[in-house]
């Protein structure tokens, strides 16, 4: 049709097979893998011709390229099959050469100057993303589809080079059901098109540029904008993830459609039963029930803070109550024992000195000790896992203790001069930061597939938020792999979490009689009725 490109087959050979260039082993090297033979088609490629006739053939690409100094010709034997057009491909190259073009220039092509943040790391693309921001609507073109979701795009205007994620998108990974469909569509509707991408925020992890991309149409076609999450949506060929379900009631009504037209990844989907529903909240009353003392079925519930993210199902909590199953259990009916334990410890801490360490103070593996965090200068409970020996003996003063903050989850590096011996005050309270993973779910690892997305998801719904954490079993910390130090007490929590005030009606005051009706809970539902889990937040993101 109109503005299509020509294609011309001109003949098929026969490329690899044999060994590579390079000398055996009796020569001293290794000889190279045998390279695979295959059929290769070689062809003409014309643009469409401007302003004539159906059936006119415009410009040759090769030979533009050639022209350009941008290419060379390939030599030819005698009884070689050929181009049609290899006698103006030559032609071509001789024009390039006498006006010394491209590669027939004496002189070093000027550098490229595109800024490439495809390949920068993670602070250096936080930095550079207030500049997209401000730049709003970037013109760019799709150089690379690395998954449905993923893309390598190019902005001339801004002299830059980046990737970016579908903003609340995740399409399947590969090997998953519809992940081939997924990548087909996404190459078809993207792949070396002019798009529109609007860049919102970087994902913490990968230093991916998290973006709307709408992709434009052909000059000759005409036509509206195509955006790329609403067509992969409406085939079914990916899933909303995170906030975006509630912020775009437009992308959640395809998600939703393509749900009851059971297409793409949603093919067998089934609605949640409800009966499993009703069972679920009966679940969640029973846990409320315990929590509050009123009996002992059902898993307890705690009022929690996530200090800490390992991944998408780990994290530390910071229980005020109890651990169920400890030698402490029993002792606190009212979960109270445990909330002012960080202020007790903090309050030991505060008479250290910021000065000089002790003289020859140098604690060995698994001492307790008092370390000064470098962010805010302040003082905490570590535990020693590991000192660097080469950096001590190259630098005295280097960073060669390896510290686990015990009543936090996080670690860092720190030099003898940030440590302290512990005073005694603080090192009777257990360790703080308590290991668990989300009850009933498997995430891929940091560093898989979707593995650094789980984690920046579980972060950004657990951030400077307080949780009633339902404590559904518990396992011995080192069975799962957690070293001593990183154990807390000795226990890995399996639990469910529900943002306080989400998960219970308010009982107090409540009589018997009104128990069943109950009152209003935080987030309009009645008693009994629990709230969003982040476990059922991950387990909607597919992740």
């Amino acid at each position: 049709g109109a503005g299509a490109v020509r294609v011309d087959i001109e003949y098929s050979r026969k490329v690899g097979g044999g060994g590579a260039r390079g000398a055996d082993k009796e020569g001293g090297a290794e000889k190279a893998p045998q390279r695979e033979e295959r059929m290769m088609t070689f062809a003409s490629l014309f643009l469409p011709a401007k302003g004539e006739g159906e059936g006119a053939t415009g410009a040759n690409v090769a030979e533009m390229v050639v022209v350009r100094g941008l290419a060379t010709v390939v030599n030819h034997r005698n009884d070689d099959e050929r181009s049609s057009q290899y006698e103006a491909l030559l032609t071509a190259q001789d024009r390039a050469k006498k006006g010394k073009k491209g590669v027939w220039s004496s002189r070093e092509p000027a550098p490229e100057r595109m800024n490439d943040m495809s390949s920068a790391g993670l602070q250096q693309c936080k930095s550079f993303l207030p500049f997209l921001q401000r730049s709003g609507k970037l013109p760019c073109v799709v150089e690379h589809v690395i998954s449905a979701h993923r893309l390598r795009v190019r902005c001339d205007k801004e002299s830059c080079v980046f990737v970016c994620s579908l903003a609340g998108v995740r399409a399947p990974a590969k090997g998953e059901k519809g992940s081939a469909e997924a990548m087909a569509l996404a190459r078809r509707l993207a792949l070396q098109h002019d798009a529109v991408v609007t860049v919102d925020a970087c994902d913490n992890r990968t230093g991916a540029f998290l973006a709307s991309v709408e992709i434009q149409p052909a000059k000759a076609k005409g036509g509206d904008s195509i955006n790329l999450s609403a067509e992969l949506l409406k085939a079914g060929l990916c899933k909303l993830v995170g906030p975006e379900s509630r912020r775009n009631p437009a992308l959640a009504s395809l998600e939703m459609d393509a749900k009851a037209r059971r297409v793409g990844v949603w093919e067998g989907y089934e609605e949640p039963a409800k009966a499993e529903e009703a069972d679920a909240a009966q679940g969640g009353a029973q846990g409320a029930a315990g929590a509050r003392g009123g009996g002992s079925r059902g898993p307890v519930a705690y009022r929690a803070h996530v200090t800490e993210v390992i991944s998408g199902a780990m994290c530390y909590l910071r229980l005020e109550g109890v651990v169920p199953g400890g030698k402490d259990e029993g002792n606190d009916k009212n979960g109270g024992k445990f909330a002012n334990e960080l202020e007790a410890v903090q309050e030991g801490l505060a008479a250290l000195s910021t000065g000089a360490a002790p003289e020859g103070y140098a604690p060995s593996v698994g001492v307790m000790c008092a370390g000064r965090f470098t962010a805010d200068d302040q003082w905490y409970r570590v535990c020693v896992e590991r000192v660097d020996r080469q950096a001590l003996t190259n630098d005295a003063a280097a960073a060669a203790y390896d510290c686990f903050f015990v009543d936090f989850g996080n670690a860092e590096r720190l030099p003898a001069a940030r440590l302290r011996p512990l005073p005694a005050e603080a090192m009777a309270v257990p360790p703080l930061a308590q290991p668990a993973a989300l009850d009933a779910l498997k995430v891929p690892a940091v560093g898989e597939e979707y593995g650094d997305e789980a984690a920046q998801l579980l972060a950004d719904l657990t951030a400077g938020r307080e949780f009633e954490c339902c404590v559904e079993s518990s396992g011995r910390a080192h069975e799962a792999g957690l070293s001593k130090a990183r154990g807390g007490r000795g226990s890995l929590l399996r639990v469910t979490l529900r943002e306080a005030g989400a998960a219970r009606a308010d009982k107090k005051g409540s009589t018997k009689e009104d128990e069943g009706e109950g009152e209003a809970s935080a987030n309009g539902s009645g008693d009994g009725v629990r709230g969003p889990s982040v476990n059922g937040e991950l387990l909607a993101a597919g992740l």
